[in-house]
């Protein structure tokens, strides 16, 4: 679809995950509750990096990063095993601060490039 072509597209092209975007264009465009457009999002997510993933594997190689951070992964899991134990309530409520969060840092950034 359109949409998901827009967010592989943009989340590949800023090199971000693009979570709270995937998230809340799903949640608008398809009216979908909060955990089940995190799985999309996810989805989304992994499609795109497993991509990214492949090109480096077979351009650059790995040698150059530094792979500690699959530290990650242990903070998925945990958060999946968080999103089982909340309700759908409160995962929206931690989304909605992350979204905040994230405005914040950008807000932050924007006035450190222009000040």
């Amino acid at each position: 679809s359109a949409v998901g072509l827009s967010l592989g597209f943009f989340a590949s092209l800023l090199g971000i995950g693009g979570g709270p975007i995937n998230v809340s264009l799903l949640m608008l465009v398809f009216a979908m509750p909060i955990k089940e457009a995190t799985v999309y999002s996810i989805a989304t997510i992994f499609c795109s990096q497993l991509t990214k993933l492949v090109t480096i594997a077979w351009g650059t190689g790995f040698a150059r990063y530094d792979l500690s951070i699959l530290a990650a992964i242990i903070g998925g899991l945990l958060g999946a095993r968080m999103s089982r134990l909340l309700s759908d309530q409160a995962v929206r409520r931690v989304f909605q601060w992350v979204v905040l969060l994230v405005i914040g840092i950008n807000l932050y950034n924007a006035y450190q490039i222009w000040h």
